[in-house]
């Protein structure tokens, strides 16, 4: 066929037929068909909703949580998982949350004015450099009429669904399952063009932008993708513990001397040998990092030391596993340099080990020395006077 399409001619003809309150016709299974003067009437009601500004953004947010349910997640080499949250952006530089607000990483949903997106991608590209925006990703498309005016004909068909979903007689019923599909209908026409929106946009994450298309044809993988860069950047320290460690890696890398460990006892090789000795590696950056903290802080209760490496730049897991190799190490090293100048102190509470610089055997519930087991009151993380 060589003729010239006519669908958008046809398309324009029937919006125009359904705007004239003079002529009885509505919607049918995607047809359109003569009204009765029941459902003249129920037309005439349905077309008289009244709806909020609120009621549009909530139909248009509802679409973006359904765009990225399960939310983007990516991989810290291979190994760590990283989930971003999702947030929508409201105007004048803030944005509320849609799902998972407690990720560390947030991607921030912004739908632009056509002739203001330059610029608009201009100013988040700059917030993007910000050290409070460090782990945040924007996510930036172009904004279309059409995309308001179905959101309020969903608001409308939600509001007279509810209204008469008891509804008894015949017509009435007939009408609503009218409403009902093309509810449904409108919200499948929602997603493609907030979908289509986004996907013509870009991703911005410090001070750097990427076209969304450019990553993959699908929104969503292109959101996984451009996570696992960004994620490399705010956890980029990440790779000073890359390990994911069970709940035993602790008892048995504690109980385990020196001399002895494994790969299965140490698996960030936190031991050297030379010469028939065995060793804390002292330029290791894991230690170095918590030597740090510990000398920054002076007091940390357990828990807040877990939850501060597992936090950017860190990303360390909360498995007390993992963690707990390393604060053992800080002992033995410290020991070992120190000899019985200082004190060193950790304590990860009641339920988890407690270290300090006289233990030299450490379980859930405290420390033992020569075999006999003593309690010891959680005490936090501490720097000695001395240290």
């Amino acid at each position: 066929m060589t003729s010239a399409s006519l669908v958008e001619t046809v398309s324009r003809a029937v919006d125009e037929l359904l705007k004239d309150s003079l002529i009885p016709l509505g919607e049918k299974n995607g047809s359109l068909r003569f009204l009765t003067q029941a459902a003249i009437t129920l037309q005439k009601e349905f077309d008289q909703i009244e709806y909020r500004n609120l009621d549009v953004r909530a139909e248009v947010n509802g679409t973006v949580r359904g765009l990225f349910r399960p939310l983007p997640s990516a991989r810290l080499s291979s190994v760590r998982p990283v989930t971003a949250g999702l947030r929508v952006m409201i105007g004048g530089g803030q944005s509320v949350a849609l799902e998972g607000e407690k990720e560390s990483i947030q991607i921030h949903v912004e739908l632009a004015n056509p002739s203001n997106y330059d610029q608009t991608k201009k100013e988040r590209i700059n917030d993007s450099r910000a050290t409070r925006e460090k782990t945040s990703i924007f996510l930036l498309g172009r904004t279309d009429p059409e995309i308001d005016k179905l959101a309020a004909t969903l608001v409308r068909c939600r509001k007279f669904v509810d209204a008469h979903r008891n509804a008894s007689d015949p017509e009435t019923q007939d009408f609503v399952r009218i409403v009902d599909e093309r509810l449904q209908r409108t919200a499948g026409e929602l997603e493609k063009k907030v979908k289509g929106a986004l996907q013509g946009g870009s991703f911005v994450a410090q001070g750097e932008d990427r076209p969304v298309s450019e990553l993959d044809s699908e929104l969503t993988e292109s959101a996984k993708i451009f996570l696992g860069i960004a994620a490399a950047r705010v956890f980029d320290k990440y790779g000073e513990a890359p390990l994911q460690a069970d709940s035993a890696l602790a008892e048995k890398f504690l109980k385990t001397p020196l001399d002895r460990a494994t790969l299965n006892e140490d698996p960030l090789q936190l031991i050297t040998r030379a010469g028939g000795k065995s060793s804390i590696k002292s330029d290791k950056k894991a230690l170095v990092s918590i030597k740090d903290y510990l000398m920054q802080t002076g007091q940390v209760e357990g828990r807040r030391l877990l939850e501060h490496f597992n936090e950017p730049p860190f990303g360390w897991s909360l498995n007390f596993g993992e963690l707990h190799d390393i604060p053992k190490a800080v002992l033995e090293q410290w020991e070992a340099a120190h000899e019985n100048k200082g004190r060193l102190s950790i304590s990860f509470g009641s339920a988890a080990p407690v270290f300090n610089r006289e233990s030299r055997h450490c379980g859930r519930d405290g420390c033992s020395r020569d075999g006999k087991s003593r309690h010891l009151d959680p005490m936090g993380v501490q720097r000695g006077d001395e240290l």
